[in-house]
C-alpha cells in the first residue's frame, strides 16, 4: 500500500461533468477517464465512495446514487 495522504475519499461526479458536448447523454471517453483515475487510486489502497448527481432546475443537485 502506498503512503497516501487520505486513505478514504468520497468523489462527487456530476452528470454535467460526464455529459457529451451536446449536453445530452454520457460521453464514454470522459466516463472511461474518470473510471481509470478511480481504479488507479483504488489500486494504491484508497477506499473510495462515489456519489453521482444530476442537476435539477434552479441549479440544485439531486443525489441519484450513494
Amino acid at each position: 500500500m502506498a503512503d497516501l495522504k487520505y486513505k478514504r475519499v468520497i468523489i462527487k461526479v456530476s452528470g454535467e461533468a460526464l455529459a457529451k458536448n451536446t449536453g445530452f447523454g454520457v460521453d464514454e471517453k470522459k466516463l472511461s477517464q474518470v473510471c481509470d483515475e478511480i481504479i488507479s487510486a483504488q489500486k494504491l489502497g484508497a477506499e473510495i465512495g462515489i456519489v453521482l448527481v444530476e442537476e435539477i432546475s434552479g441549479g440544485e443537485d439531486k443525489q441519484i446514487l450513494k
